[in-house]
C-alpha cells in the first residue's frame, strides 16, 4: 500500500549492510515518499516503483548513485487491461490512484539526471517476461530517447548490478550478449518488440 512503511530504518540498515558484506546490491520496493527516504538514508543500490519521489530524493541518489528503477510497464499493463480481464479491484484502484505520479516522478527523475536501469515487476498482470522492449517504449514516451532507453537496459542496469566490465555494451573483452533487429530502435522505439536474433555468449540462441 503506497504510504504504509512496512520496515523499520535499522531494519532497512541491517539488511544493506549484511547484503553490501557480502557483495551483493539491494533494491526497495517501496513508493511512498517516506518509505522512500528510509531506504535511501540506510543504504539501498536502488529504488523500485518509487511513485513519489521528490527533489530530495533526486539530489540524494545523484550524490550517492543510487539508481531508479521505475517498472513502468507494471501499472501500464494493469490500467489497460482492468478489471474486465480478471485483475483484482484493489490493484486496479491503486493504479488508477497513482500512476500519473508515477509517470511524473519518472520524468522528473530524468530531468534532473538521476541514473535510470530497465526494470518491468514481470509478473505483475498482463506484464509478461518477454516483453521488457515495452518498457523503452514507455520511457520514451515519457521523455527519453531511444539511446537513453536503451542504455537504461543495457549498460546502466550492468552498472547497476556491478557488471559492467562484462555486460552491458557492445565492447573487445565482454561477454558477446546482444539482440539484432529487423529495423533501428534508434529511429522508432517500437522496432525493440522486433527482434529477429539474439545471441549469448557469442552463440545464436534465437533466430527468426
Amino acid at each position: 500500500t503506497p504510504g504504509e512503511l512496512k520496515m523499520k530504518p535499522e531494519m532497512v540498515r541491517a539488511v544493506c549492510d549484511e547484503a553490501h558484506r557480502l557483495g551483493y546490491p539491494v533494491a526497495a520496493h517501496t513508493e511512498s515518499p517516506e518509505g522512500v527516504k528510509v531506504a535511501l538514508e540506510n543504504g539501498v543500490d536502488s529504488i523500485e516503483h518509487g511513485f513519489f519521489m521528490d527533489d530530495w530524493c533526486f539530489d540524494f541518489m545523484k550524490e550517492h548513485n543510487v539508481f531508479f528503477v521505475p517498472t513502468l510497464a507494471a501499472p501500464y499493463w494493469i490500467k489497460k487491461y482492468g478489471t474486465d480481464a480478471g485483475i483484482p479491484d484493489y490493484m486496479v484502484k491503486k493504479v488508477e490512484k497513482t500512476i500519473d505520479a508515477h509517470q511524473d516522478t519518472f520524468r522528473r527523475a530524468h530531468k534532473a539526471g538521476v541514473k535510470i536501469a530497465l526494470g518491468t515487476d514481470a509478473g505483475t498482470p498482463f506484464n509478461k517476461y518477454d516483453m521488457s522492449g515495452f518498457e523503452c517504449i514507455l520511457m520514451v514516451e515519457n521523455g527519453m530517447t531511444p539511446m537513453e532507453a536503451i542504455q537504461c537496459g543495457t549498460i546502466n542496469a550492468a552498472e547497476l548490478m556491478d557488471v559492467k566490465d562484462t555486460h552491458g555494451s557492445i565492447t573487445p573483452g565482454k561477454k558477446a550478449n546482444f539482440a539484432v533487429f529487423e529495423k533501428s530502435p534508434l529511429e522508432d522505439i517500437h522496432a525493440i518488440l522486433d527482434c529477429s536474433m539474439t545471441v549469448l555468449g557469442g552463440d545464436v540462441v534465437f533466430e527468426k
